[in-house]
């Protein structure tokens, strides 16, 4: 699962290492970085995530590894924090939106937007 959020982008899968647990895993170690501080400081959650752990030679270079109960509080956590109506322009205006995140939220943002227009428009099967 990809989760874009104000905070950073996250892919978070099964760890192959441990499969009863998960991983999210970041491209930038700040997006971990900035995810912990808000777990450790969301008054629901309260909770601290662990370790970064850099991986150099894998696809995402740094990961979490956590529990269920870990990765319900991350996700419940992050949708406290929709309180915007529109995500572009939040994630603009937040700290977290340093220019290359941003741009990158925009390219991804531009291709669905193609995608959406080029999907068959066809009445859908019931």
């Amino acid at each position: 699962m990809w989760l874009f959020t104000t905070l950073g982008y996250y892919s978070i899968t099964r760890s192959r290492l441990e499969p009863d647990r998960y991983q999210i895993r970041a491209r930038d170690r700040q997006h971990l970085e900035r995810l912990s501080v808000h777990m450790d400081l969301d008054m629901m959650a309260r909770m601290s995530l662990g370790q970064i752990i850099e991986t150099p030679s894998a696809d995402y270079r740094w990961r979490i590894i956590v529990d269920e109960r870990q990765l319900r509080a991350v996700v419940e956590a992050l949708a406290r924090c929709i309180t915007y109506f529109n995500f572009k322009t939040e994630a603009a205006t937040t700290a977290a939106a340093d220019h290359s995140y941003r741009a990158a939220l925009h390219d991804v943002w531009a291709r669905m937007n193609r995608l959406q227009h080029s999907t068959n428009l066809e009445t859908p099967h019931a």
